[in-house]
């Protein structure tokens, strides 16, 4: 079998394995919705008091730009464990053992991840189509003009998307929650250069489109002042704008400009796979012990093969074992597992928690509260999205799910311990709240932050990874807190996000979200008794 045959098979299992999953089927859908929003004008570009006239170039790219916005979030998460599960799985050191080259695995790899988002940009550009001859008279619908958008932006966005999917997940410190957010990061800034106008940077194309629109507004209507706004069109000012004339846009120029710009994103994706090629661990550091280990562990062993096996005494009874009392002392069980979930931070990672409370409580009041609380609050990420998923990634839910008291002390104390840490990362913004005798805000940290963890632990007991948690806590965080977006606001930064209604909401929110982590936890553990 050539390489390339083996590229292939190695892909195409991989796609068919992902392809699969219930995520891959919710990311389609949520696609395909967006792309639903785009052609009823719930989710449109609004230049001003200036509408466009609806044709195939400008439904293609309207549709083509809302799919390259969504999968440059959500498809990394979509397919950036690829490589995370042959090793959870020992499927790598299989692979390992045979004479498969890193750079034909690594390529195979990024190869499905294109398949699996290019599928994903496939269902929309159909599902655009069919909507277009809805809303279109058919003799003035026109493939190639409709089509050329999906090419030039959200398949190009995605080969970037796909490269640093397997960088991610091959660079050891990036593999977990820290590449998640940094990879929100930086897909954040990137997005946004689009919108701020650098289109070197613009991922989405996002500042080329507008660029476009404008020049053939003001070739239309010259003078006059045009504003661009993209998203819902009910969080939209410009709404309020009377229709004062209509353009017709004719679609993309396709210069050498804009074909280098789009071509910036694969080259940075084959930067990014030659990098993961030099990083690649070939699975020597899958989790199983090494083999010094299990060398000292046999001598320091003091039983061996040649040890005599222990003597059977026919007089022993089982009824001479003594009663097992269980304790039911809740404190201890909180500290073991906070003490489990700090394990597994490193140590620099606590000195900056520490710098956060300290800098939490020194500096004045209203930059604590707008900058360091929101900061405060991301730190435990890791934590939280350890909550409820520990036993499925070490494999003890057989162990864990027949112990005493598991849907009781074991519930309470993972739940607390998550809403302990949350309470610590607020103590200091408690204080100075209550000293300024701001009721209303103390009221809503106290409660989000029993809500946070509580939130947490169902999506961890629901999902059994770590995924999906720290994955919608940063987009609510970041619009929330960052983005001051009042309806997403969980930590109360403002004045107007605070309120009786808001506090009620979280508590009905955390009343949901420990019910349904119970009643999951509780079908998990009838299951393991079958």
């Amino acid at each position: 079998m050539n390489h390339t045959s083996i590229l292939w098979q190695l892909a195409l299992a991989d796609f068919r394995e992902r392809t699969r999953r219930y995520s891959y089927l919710l990311t389609l859908m949520v696609g395909l919705y967006l792309g639903y929003l785009v052609l009823i004008g719930q989710y449109s570009y609004h230049f001003g008091p200036f509408h466009p006239v609806y044709t195939s170039s400008w439904v293609g790219a309207t549709v083509a730009l809302a799919g390259a916005l969504i999968f440059s979030f959500v498809g990394f998460y979509i397919v950036r464990t690829s490589i995370s599960r042959d090793r959870e799985t020992r499927v790598g050191e299989i692979l390992a053992a045979t004479r498969l080259s890193n750079g034909l695995y690594l390529l195979a790899k990024f190869v499905s991840n294109l398949l699996v988002l290019w599928s994903m940009v496939a269902a929309l550009a159909v599902a655009g189509y069919c909507g277009m001859l809805l809303t279109i008279p058919w003799h003035q619908i026109h493939l190639l003009p409709f089509l050329i958008p999906f090419v030039g932006f959200p398949m190009i966005t995605t080969i970037f998307v796909a490269g640093a999917a397997v960088l991610f997940d091959t660079v050891r410190f990036l593999r977990g929650a820290v590449g998640n957010v940094l990879f929100f990061v930086v897909a954040q800034f990137l997005l946004a250069s689009g919108l701020i106008g650098i289109p070197a940077l613009d991922l989405g194309g996002i500042a080329v489109f507008e660029s476009s629109v404008k020049e053939t507004i003001a070739a239309h209507y010259p003078g006059r002042d045009i504003p661009m706004s993209v998203g819902f069109i009910y969080g939209m000012k410009e709404t309020a704008y009377a229709a004062t004339g209509m353009f017709e846009w004719s679609g993309f120029d396709w210069n050498l400009t804009l074909i280098t710009y789009r071509l910036l994103w694969p080259a940075a994706a084959l930067i990014m796979l030659i990098l993961s090629l030099a990083a690649f661990d070939r699975f020597t550091h899958s989790p199983r012990p090494a083999r010094g280990r299990i060398r000292r562990s046999h001598r320091s062993d003091p039983v061996s093969d040649h040890d005599p096996a222990p003597a059977f005494h026919p007089s022993f009874s089982f009824s001479a074992i003594p009663e097992v009392r269980p304790s039911f002392a809740l404190v201890p069980l909180i500290r073991s597992e906070l003490l489990l979930g700090l394990k597994e931070l490193p140590w620099i990672w606590l000195l900056i928690g520490l710098a956060l409370l300290v800098a939490e409580s020194v500096v004045p009041y209203q930059i604590a509260r707008h900058y360091l609380l929101p900061a405060a609050m991301m730190w435990p990420l890791v934590f939280w999205s350890n909550l409820g998923t520990r036993e499925s990634r070490y494999h003890t839910g057989s162990l864990l799910f027949s112990s005493a008291g598991v849907h009781t002390r074991q519930f309470v104390a993972q739940l607390a311990g998550g809403i302990v840490v949350a309470l610590i990362m607020t103590t200091p913004m408690l204080v100075r709240a209550a000293a300024a005798a701001d009721v209303s805000y103390v009221l809503l940290l106290l409660v989000s932050a029993a809500m946070i963890p509580s939130v947490a632990y169902a999506l961890g007991n629901v999902s059994g990874s770590r995924k999906l948690f720290e994955v919608i806590y940063p987009m609510i965080w970041y619009g929330g807190s960052i983005d001051k977006m009042t309806a997403i606001d969980l930590l109360g930064t403002t004045a107007d996000s605070t309120g009786p209604g808001r506090i009620t909401t979280f508590l009905a929110l955390t009343a949901a979200a420990i019910t349904t982590a119970a009643f999951v936890r509780r079908r998990r553990a009838q299951m393991q008794d079958r």
